[in-house]
């Protein structure tokens, strides 16, 4: 009975060795950009103005208040795609393909400012500028459906889709206040954690010769990016370098599920990394994908 399971599972192996040896192992090389799938708020960028001018006929000040507020919206995962693939068709119409991607995130800006002027002196302004940008790689094992070969071949593949990211979080501060003028600007990064999500390709190869393909593919990805942590990488004050001053709490956040605090227990150390609640990052985005694919074996 065991060598029957032996020579049985031997077989096996050669029959599963036979048909992947009919398959078709190729490589592809391409390049794209996505754009928000579903957009997210992101932020909200403001600007008020209180100023006075001169009424002419009574000559008296007459103030003025003026307030906007707009929404940014988008995805993080909007950028640049730099995409490596390595497939193996089991058949003309069923096959395997692995994408890996260097991402390069479309930056987004949230600014606020306030002024405040009497006639024609500035007694008060301020800007605010928030920049946030992500990079990193995502690699996706998918499943590959195509029609019948011929001259042009559309295809379909889908599989789950996994992230190592990290983003950079900017802001600056300007402000003049009473004749002087004060700068502030701080960098934090955040990192940590697998994004995990799902990819959907539709594409469509064209011939060029029996071993060399052009391909076009939409690419349909649904993710968010939970970070780990976050570490302060530059704080500056009027030109200052003041990193070295802050302390190992303020300077990084861990991000968790839970955060408890309670006064009748002792205070965190200052040495150890502060806490705060998790939160994500919207990734979804659909992508436009051209490249070559070369057949190997050929």
């Amino acid at each position: 009975m065991i060598a029957l399971r032996y020579s049985t599972f031997i077989l096996c192996l050669v029959l599963v060795g036979t048909y992947v040896a009919q398959g078709q192992a190729y490589v592809k090389l391409s390049g794209g950009y996505g754009f928000p799938l579903a957009s997210e708020h992101l932020g909200t960028s403001g600007r008020q103005e209180l100023t006075t001018s001169l009424d002419p006929e009574l000559g008296f000040e007459v103030p003025r208040l003026f307030t906007e507020s707009e929404n940014v919206h988008g995805s993080y995962g909007s950028g640049v795609l730099i995409n490596a693939s390595f497939g193996y068709m089991f058949t003309d119409q069923i096959g395997v393909e692995g994408m890996v991607s260097y991402f390069i995130g479309r930056e987004y800006h949230v600014q606020n400012s306030g002024l405040s002027k009497r006639l024609d002196a500035v007694l008060y302004d301020s800007r605010f500028t928030m920049s946030m940008q992500g990079k990193g790689f995502f690699f996706a094992p998918m499943a590959k459906l195509a029609a019948n070969s011929g001259k042009i071949q559309p295809y379909l593949m889908i599989g789950p889709v996994f992230g190592k990211l990290y983003f950079d979080r900017s802001q600056r501060v300007t402000t003049y206040d009473v004749g002087l003028t004060s700068t502030q600007y701080a960098a934090v990064e955040y990192r940590g954690g697998l994004a995990k999500g799902a990819r959907g390709i539709a594409g469509a190869e064209i011939t060029i010769k029996s071993s060399l393909h052009f391909f076009a593919e939409a690419l349909i990805t649904g993710m968010n990016y939970y970070p780990s942590e976050a570490e302060v990488t530059r704080w500056e004050a009027n030109g200052s370098n003041l990193l070295g001053t802050l302390t190992t709490r303020e300077r990084i956040v861990k991000f968790v599920d839970k955060v408890t605090t309670d006064t009748d227990l002792p205070s965190e150390s200052e040495s150890s990394p502060g806490k705060q609640s998790r939160f994500s990052l919207p990734l979804s985005s659909i992508a436009a994908n051209v490249g070559l694919k070369l057949n190997l074996g050929n």
